[in-house]
Order: structure tokens, then C-alpha cells, then sequence
């Protein structure tokens, strides 16, 4: 993770630039609710009901328990690995910094950690019911989803840059184990052979 070696407390000239950079753009109002709104989309609190609600969707209506506890392997270990990485870097967020300090839990994004990891898993749960087409469309929906979201986390000033992109990191690594986890699971498999049957 390249994020990780240029970050210290202090923000890297990268972080200032691109802050600097937002800061003297006057973003019109208009843009400031769809990226509050992938903001709240990419907290916790919705993460776990996004996982939640994919669990019960699955249990209930084809008895299958085993895509839930894919979501939530994907929210607790995200949220656990960014958690220690937050206190191991001890980095202040662009506000906390502007006021004078110098530590707190800005490194790395929580958010975009989460959206990358809880979204991929549930894209890759969506996805495995569809063909081809359909597979890219989830692909692409999904990726705009994180895009937007990290986007979102610099437009509002809550992260530096190489915030967002150890955001990227941490969650990628964590989807790409649960990935593993999730094509080795038979009702998945089966599923997609359905499908595609």
C-alpha cells in the first residue's frame, strides 16, 4: 500500500495540494447533497443494514443464510482492519488539522473501505444470479457507487487523498479474501450454474 509510506501525522505535500486545490473551488450547493448522500451511504450504520437486509432477503425467500454471513464477513473485518489502522497512524482529518490538531483517526478511510468491501460483496452476491450483461452493469453500478463515495470523502473536506486511497487499499485486499470465500461457497456456485443452466 503506497498510501501507508507517505503517511505520517503531518499531511504529504500530495494531501495539501489536492485539499488546496478543492478548497479554492466554491462547489455548488447542488453538489453538496448527492455527496452527503454517498456519504450516509457508505457509513457504517448502512453498511450493516445493507448486510442485514441482504441476509434476511436470502434466508427468507430461498432459505440460504450463507449470503448474509458473507455480508457481514465483509462489515466486521473492514471495520476491524481500518479500526487498528486508525489508531496505529493516529492521523488528523483536513478540519481537525486547520484548528491545530495533529492526531486523530483520519488514516485510512473508513468509508471508502467499507464501500469498497460491503458493495463489492454485495455486487459479487448480485451478480453471480446474473449473465454476462448483466454482470458488467452490477460491475459498473457498483464501481461508480465507491468512485462517488471517495470523491464524496474529498469534496466534504472529511479525508486527505492518501486517506481515501488507503481506503481503497484496506478494503480491496479485505474483498478480494472474501471473494475467495464467497466462489468457494456451494450455494453461490450452484446458483450461478442455474443460471446459467
Amino acid at each position: 500500500m503506497v498510501a501507508a509510506f507517505l503517511v505520517r501525522q503531518h499531511p504529504s505535500d500530495i494531501d495539501r495540494e489536492v485539499q488546496s486545490g478543492l478548497d479554492s473551488r466554491s462547489f455548488e450547493p447542488l453538489l453538496e447533497l448527492p455527496m452527503e448522500a454517498l456519504e450516509l451511504a457508505s457509513s457504517s450504520r448502512a453498511s450493516f443494514m445493507l448486510g442485514v437486509a441482504v441476509g434476511l432477503f436470502f434466508a427468507i425467500r430461498r432459505a440460504d443464510w450463507r449470503p448474509g454471513v458473507l455480508m457481514m464477513i465483509a462489515f466486521v473485518g473492514v471495520v476491524i482492519q481500518a479500526d487498528v489502522l486508525k489508531s496505529v497512524f493516529a492521523r488528523a482529518d483536513p478540519a481537525d488539522w486547520a484548528t491545530g490538531d495533529v492526531t486523530g483517526s483520519s488514516f485510512p478511510s473508513g468509508h471508502i473501505a467499507q464501500a469498497v468491501a460491503v458493495w463489492g460483496t454485495f455486487g459479487i452476491i448480485v451478480a453471480m444470479g446474473l449473465g454476462r450483461r448483466g454482470r458488467i452493469a452490477v460491475g459498473v453500478c457498483v464501481a461508480a457507487l465507491i468512485a462517488g463515495s471517495a470523491l464524496s470523502r474529498l469534496v466534504l473536506g472529511a479525508h486527505w487523498i492518501t486517506d481515501v486511497v488507503g481506503g481503497l487499499g484496506v478494503g480491496g485486499v479485505w474483498f478480494a479474501l472474501v471473494c475467495a470465500v464467497a466462489l468457494n461457497m456451494p450455494s453461490l456456485r450452484s446458483q450461478e450454474a442455474d443460471e446459467h443452466a
